[in-house]
């Protein structure tokens, strides 16, 4: 019986640490923040948005899943709490919390007579002397726009003949910056997940490289297309096959003769991601971009390094979104902006936005959120409603996206030394390459030239020889 029992504690011990590892690797980022800071049994109070306003919870921790807290409230019910709606919370002594009218007189949303009470946006000095019910005087005199130690503060950017803001301009101001935190961070989680899936190689089509190859090429280049476009058909292109490496072995002929070729390399990478040797398409993905700059040879290099060489990866979409529309391409910008998240080099998004050419309005709008959701990834929470309050205020996107790499510059690039050395080498890697491509293209053409005096020369015994015509 005490060995039944014995075995019944063990299995149960087992059960609750395997369910423990289970959650604590599946845990939303914002459930792990909360899990870590306050500990199960403790008595919180929280303030969450919910899908008009915002609310106030108080009770006890008792339960915690993926994306959600529980907490069991002072008349004993369950109260459930999605962790990514959560604006703030703190812990607060059991006391406060004994009876329902004593949670009642903490309400985040207050009565008309305590919202005459209600400080705003005051700066720290002022806090405790500035009311909502101001005169229209008072109201003149107090300045939204405040200096620089103000910025972090959510103030609503109002007309020089406006009045004080009413309690419901407040709250309509307070709700929408709440919609709009909850709605970029969201759409981006969703949206990275999606490019996962779907990003994929562009894939090249054979056309003949008439700026690349000589004519004389042209049908031995005409011959590889029909057996690519043959293995195709019937389905032979991968490693279960010899077809494909015939052809790369073809390629690789005329990449001896054409070695400064982007589109040689660009279809023998290709054909080794069929092959699944995913070594060799880098290899020579990354010597196609070497060569031709090209923004579809950059973006395949990114999708296919994405996850053996994160920093490679990025500075390849980087160089890509440096020449196209940052919209162009929805799942590489995201995929870029997971990028620059796992890295924690949200500088380097400042390179796409001094790059010297205009940006549409949509543009500007996805650089806005995407600055804003990578400072929200990193717990800046008063400068993201700072810039969301000034967003909604009217204020220009240009401003607002300056005002935000200001932030980034000074607080979170201590990683961005290491992605610049990176991409320095990267480049000293890329001189390497095509020094070495210009020393094979003129040792060819030394080659060439001897292959054509040596033809020239003609050698053998004389069996004739006509004088009067010459030759013999």
């Amino acid at each position: 019986m005490k060995l039944v029992k014995l075995i019944d504690k063990i299995i149960r011990f087992c059960f609750k640490c395997l369910k423990n590892i289970f959650l604590t690797i599946y845990l939303t980022r914002k459930t792990k923040i909360f899990v870590q800071e306050h500990p199960l049994g403790c008595h919180v109070r929280i303030v969450h948005a919910n899908s008009t306003d915002s609310q106030e919870n108080y009770g006890q921790f008792i339960k915690y899943g993926r994306d959600y807290i529980v907490l069991r409230t002072s008349d004993g019910l369950s109260s459930t709490v999605f962790t990514i709606t959560i604006i703030s919370c703190r812990i607060v002594p059991q006391e406060t919390l004994q009876t329902k009218n004593d949670a009642e007189e903490l309400k985040y949303t207050q009565t008309k007579n305590d919202a005459e009470e209600f400080k705003y946006n005051q700066t720290k000095n002022d806090a405790e002397e500035f009311k909502y019910n101001q005169t229209k005087p008072d109201a003149e005199e107090f300045k939204y726009n405040q200096t620089k130690n103000d910025d972090d503060d959510i103030v609503p950017k109002l007309s020089s003949t406006s009045t004080e803001p009413s309690i419901s301009q407040i709250n309509e101001i307070t709700t929408e910056v709440i919609r709009r935190k909850y709605d970029i961070e969201a759409r981006f989680h969703s949206q990275i997940e999606i490019g996962k899936k779907n990003i994929k190689i562009k894939i090249p089509d054979f056309s003949f490289p008439d700026d690349e190859i000589n004519n004389k090429d042209k049908a031995n280049w005409n011959s590889l297309k029909e057996k690519y476009n043959y293995a195709k058909q019937i389905q032979e292109l991968d490693n279960k096959f010899d077809r494909t490496p015939q052809i790369i072995n073809k390629l690789k002929g005329l990449e001896i003769r054409y070695p400064n070729s982007a589109i040689i390399k660009r279809h023998i990478a290709y054909l080794y991601l069929l092959l699944e040797n995913s070594e060799e398409a880098i290899k020579y993905y990354q010597n196609t971009v070497f060569i031709s700059n090209a923004a579809d040879d950059w973006f395949n290099l990114a999708v296919e390094t994405r996850e053996s060489n994160k920093k490679l990866a990025c500075y390849s979409l980087e160089q890509f979104f440096l020449q196209k529309l940052i919209n162009e391409e929805k799942d590489g910008w995201y995929i870029y902006t997971n990028l620059l998240e796992n890295l924690m080099i949200y500088p380097a998004l400042e390179t796409l936005y001094q790059n010297d050419r205009e940006f549409s309005n949509e543009e500007l709008v996805l650089l806005l959120e995407t600055s804003v959701y990578l400072l929200q990834a990193v717990g800046h929470q008063q400068k993201v409603e700072n810039i969301l309050q000034r967003w909604i205020g009217g204020e220009s996107l240009d401003l607002l996206i300056q005002d935000i790499f200001k932030d980034i510059d000074g607080n979170i690039s201590n990683n961005y030394d290491d992605y610049r050395n990176f991409y320095l080498e990267f480049n000293q890697t890329k001189e390497g390459i095509l020094k070495e491509i210009e020393l094979n293209k003129q040792e060819i053409e030394l080659l060439k030239q001897e292959i054509e005096l040596l033809e020239k020369q003609k050698e053998g015994n004389i069996d004739d020889y006509k004088k009067t015509k010459g030759y013999g």
